[in-house]
């Protein structure tokens, strides 16, 4: 292995990225870790250092990590990341335990029902609290067009208002 080891202090480039040279200089010395008979036994890898004890994924993860250090700052995300990342928890959440059918996804087909076939509020609300009750009984469904509007609503998913008669029913 090259003893020149000035790619360990050049981790970044001017941009702030990892530097080419720092890749491939911890390329190589992962290359000459794995000859070591002591250090790499054919399955697992042990950093000769022995800072590190991992296997050779998680060496060269853990390398760069300590390359990067503790300087970075992770970014919150923005407004509409944020909106993004609710919507796929949201997408993630079971209607009840077991169930392999989401809250949003349920709630979009109910909303999809009521646009389809002309639904009034009142039968929405009838339909809902009829399905929420042979539901188990931690279920998340909700048993009212209000409630799943506002729950949309709150992803930011758009929610578009068409006109309707006095009675509620759509035109």
């Amino acid at each position: 292995m090259n003893n020149d080891r000035a790619w360990m202090y050049q981790r970044k480039d001017s941009k702030g990225y990892l530097n080419p040279a720092f890749v491939k200089g911890l390329e190589s010395f992962m290359q000459y870790v794995i000859s070591l008979p002591t250090s790499f036994d054919g399955t697992n890898i042990q950093c000769p250092c022995s800072k590190y004890r991992a296997d050779e994924d998680n060496l060269m993860y853990n390398m760069v990590m300590d390359a990067a250090g503790l300087s970075f700052d992770p970014e919150m995300p923005n407004a509409e990341t944020k909106k993004l990342y609710d919507i796929l928890k949201s997408s993630e959440r079971e209607l009840y335990k077991g169930c392999k059918t989401s809250q949003l996804s349920a709630m979009a087909q109910m909303l999809s029902l009521k646009a389809d076939h002309h639904l009034s509020e009142a039968c929405y609300d009838q339909t809902s609290q009829f399905i929420k009750g042979i539901l188990p009984q931690d279920n998340t469904f909700f048993d009212s067009f209000s409630g799943t509007k506002k729950y949309m609503e709150d992803l930011g998913l758009p929610f578009e208002q068409i006109d309707y008669c006095v009675n509620g029913c759509m035109i």
